[in-house]
């Protein structure tokens, strides 16, 4: 069906969209663990690595719920999160914390506008991130998802001919949207667990 809709020639050019995607993920981490850091007086290196765990289980098993455990785990022991939060707020956050599938949704959404020369005014792209965010917190983390990029293409204008390559890509780049998602979680945890009073300091801030 791509041969002879000519979607397979997109192949091509896909290396643009894995190293804006990688780009864009690392940057996002990046800040969210220097946000976390500063507000916290806890090293930025410890901040980075102690969920790297979480990140190699979540990139080679593409499954939030196999890193779950770990997860836990981490923000309780790594991060100093106490339990009664941590046993709430990380299964939530699975599912509405997602700023790694946001960013991606419109990563897409600007790559496919631009193969097909839609125009991209700062009004669309306002309303692409609204959209983008949207679909992000109400997909549910499982397989299958990517059903969401049709009400992504058709709200921005984007033609349907692209949907056939977006649905095999995502099964590529799943694995390193859950792999981020993942590993920011407990991060962002640790400011809401700041706030609320539920944060050993001593523990963050150790080897």
């Amino acid at each position: 069906d791509m041969i002879w809709s000519d979607s397979l020639r997109l192949f091509v050019t896909m290396w643009k969209l894995f190293v804006v995607m990688l780009g864009a993920f690392l940057v996002i981490s990046l800040l969210i663990s220097l946000f976390t850091s500063i507000h916290q007086k806890a090293s930025i290196v410890q901040v980075l690595k102690k969920n790297l765990s979480s990140l190699f289980i979540a990139l080679t098993t593409a499954s939030s719920a196999a890193a779950f455990g770990n997860n836990i785990k981490v923000a309780q022991k790594g991060y100093g999160i106490r339990k009664e939060l941590t046993n709430f707020s990380i299964p939530l956050g699975m599912v509405v914390h997602n700023p790694i599938a946001a960013c991606y949704n419109m990563v897409v959404i600007i790559y496919f506008a631009s193969v097909y020369h839609v125009s991209c005014s700062l009004g669309w792209i306002v309303i692409g991130i609204f959209v983008s965010t949207v679909v992000a917190i109400s997909s549910p983390p499982i397989p299958g998802g990517a059903i969401v990029y049709a009400l992504l293409f058709s709200q921005m204008g984007i033609p349907e001919d692209g949907l056939a390559v977006v649905m095999v890509i995502d099964v590529l780049t799943d694995f390193f949207v859950t792999a981020f998602e993942c590993y920011v979680l407990p991060i962002s945890l640790t400011n809401i667990a700041g706030r609320l009073d539920m944060l050993d300091r001593n523990v963050l801030r150790s080897k």
